[in-house]
């Protein structure tokens, strides 16, 4: 493809100019980091102007930022302007090499250049030596605002509540409400929420003080009622709630809240050590809802019984996880267990802690090239999805490959690296000399391994661009998919962002079969949703990879809805 074809406004020739002539500027951009040396005239510089996307008017006093697009290059300052009163900018002076630009004002969401929603990734900006662009347009969009009430059954104002909205994202390959912006009512019980961006999405009240700690017991029995997490109007059901559309510069007043106060109940139990003996001096036992990310308050207590006996009250009904945290003697101690909770009081629980295990390991190169070890991280990554799990280790490398992650916590870990070369990838996981082909480790029984990680330093490689119909697709958010059967292991997944010429990279791609997609608009994470991804099959490129093979691929963008 001659990509000289579709030059850029205000480009001039250049070593860089030719070098895209000739290879296109993907390659381009790889010959000049792999030692070409810069002269005088190769400096660089941006310039354009700030746009409100819902009128097109510009945008003055604009904090415009051009940062990096590989936190790793040495050229980790970020370089700034403020926009005039037409909404231009320059940033002049710079170095070639591969940017993002991103704009910030008050009464703005805050956005990337060539993104098609505030939320999205914006188009990476490639400058190669020399290169003046002009003509950038970063389209802010005005902030969207909800304001309204919360108040108790009687109508009176709730001071202090925590509102929040909330819509739905991916998490790990599931969908599930996420929060966002918060803000505390007022003594009026007023709040109000900015710097929403357009779509769709929940609000949510959470009463707290003595509201929340549950006063309202009834003289007749040992239940109490608290104000639960409402969900606008007035339920405690995520699925009942009512969800509000957010216009560009909307604002919707009235959202009001009406609290919903609910019977508690009493949960009751033991901690037990797994080992035998007494558990831990005061341990921490504590419930997280996990039907969402929704977590407006834990349920907690300290355990100061001898026998390990503890009492939680005032806990609504609800799926939770019941955990315990504990250190002695420089040693962690943990349990976890999902629990049903339903209108009656809970009895007989049982959290059995293990203590943390120590995970030793040795990281292997295979492949040409030499890679400084102590740059390299491995971690594991908890399968559990939601926000309680018991963290995610990781050790650095030490000079001879060898690792350790002490106090890991039991639950099932998938193996990952980080720091290494981008030509790396993953080639094998084995957990006390057995292959690990899933690349999952269980330590939930509470037992410790032994790894042997092994990085190739041959990972396989695509060049590409991405059309819409005859045209460069700026900004489409690519990604590789493994074949059906490894789609378990996340670090198969590759993704990347088009530049302004619609061109995209990806490195250390581990041999094997693919599906390639190219979307105009995708919510992050999607593309692990199986179903999600089963609307889309007529519309990936397959791809077979091998180790250090450099495929050229052009694809049609995926439109969006």
């Amino acid at each position: 493809m001659n990509h000289s074809e579709n030059p850029l406004p205000g480009s001039r020739g250049s070593a860089g100019a030719l070098l895209s002539r000739d290879f296109g500027p993907a390659v381009a951009f790889l010959l000049l980091f792999a030692g070409l040396a810069l002269g005088a005239d190769d400096h660089c510089s941006v310039t354009g102007r700030v746009v409100s996307a819902a009128t097109g008017e510009p945008v003055r006093k604009v904090q415009v930022i051009l940062r990096p697009a590989d936190p790793r290059t040495a050229r980790s300052v970020p370089l700034g302007a403020v926009t005039d009163a037409s909404g231009g900018f320059s940033l002049p002076d710079l170095e070639p090499g591969q940017y993002r630009l991103f704009a910030e004002r008050a009464g703005f969401v805050s956005g990337e250049y060539g993104a098609r929603r505030p939320s999205r990734s914006g188009t990476p900006i490639t400058l190669l030596p020399g290169q003046d662009l002009t003509g950038v347009e970063v389209r802010l969009t005005p902030q969207g605002v909800i304001t309204g009430r919360v108040q108790d059954e009687d109508g009176d104002a709730v001071a202090n509540a925590m509102v929040q909205v909330l819509r739905y994202t991916y998490a790990q390959g599931k969908r599930q409400l996420t929060p966002g912006m918060s803000a505390a009512t007022n003594d009026l019980g007023e709040y109000r929420l900015y710097g929403i961006s357009p779509g769709r999405y929940y609000v949510a009240a959470t009463a707290r003080g003595a509201l929340w700690s549950g006063l309202y017991r009834s003289p007749a029995s040992a239940q109490e009622e608290i104000y639960a997490p409402t969900f606008y109007p007035s339920t405690a059901d995520a699925a009942s709630a009512v969800p509000l559309d957010v216009a560009a510069g909307a604002q919707l007043q009235g959202i009001d809240l009406t609290l919903a106060r609910v019977r508690t109940v009493t949960i009751s139990g033991k901690v037990v050590n797994a080992a035998g003996g007494a558990a831990p001096s005061n341990p921490m036992v504590f419930l997280v809802p996990q039907q969402s990310a929704f977590q407006p308050g834990r349920y907690s207590t300290s355990v100061q019984d001898p026998q390990g006996r503890f009492v939680l009250r005032g806990v609504p009904p609800g799926r939770y996880v019941a955990a315990v945290e504990s250190w002695s003697g420089g040693q962690r101690f943990m349990a976890r267990q999902p629990l049903e909770v339903g209108n009656a009081d809970v009895e007989g629980v049982t959290l059995t802690i293990l203590p943390g295990v120590n995970v030793a390991g040795r990281l292997r190169i295979d492949g040409p090239g030499h890679i400084d070890l102590t740059k390299v991280r491995v971690f594991l990554h908890p399968e559990s999805v939601g926000l309680l799990n018991m963290g995610t280790p990781s050790a650095q490398v030490q000079e001879d490959g060898s690792f350790l992650l002490s106090n890991v916590g039991p639950d099932e870990y998938s193996v990952g690296v980080a720091g290494a070369p981008d030509d790396c990838y993953l080639k094998s996981v084995k957990a006390n000399q057995q292959e690990i082909v899933d690349g999952a480790v269980d330590l939930s029984t509470g037992a410790g391994v032994n790894l042997q990680v092994t990085l190739s330093s041959a990972g396989g490689g695509i060049d590409g661009v991405v059309l819409s119909g005859t045209q460069q697709a700026a900004g489409a958010r690519v990604v590789l998919v493994p074949e059906k059967s490894r789609r378990a292991r996340t670090d198969l997944y590759k993704t990347a962002t088009t530049d302004q010429r619609g061109n995209f990279v990806l490195r250390g791609i581990a041999p094997g079969d693919y599906q390639l997609y190219a979307w105009e608009d995708v919510d992050e994470g999607a593309w692990y949703d199986p179903d999600f991804l089963a609307r889309f099959d007529h519309q990936a490129q397959s791809v077979a990879i091998e180790e250090t093979s450099r495929e050229g691929l052009q694809l049609q963008v995926i439109a969006a809805n």
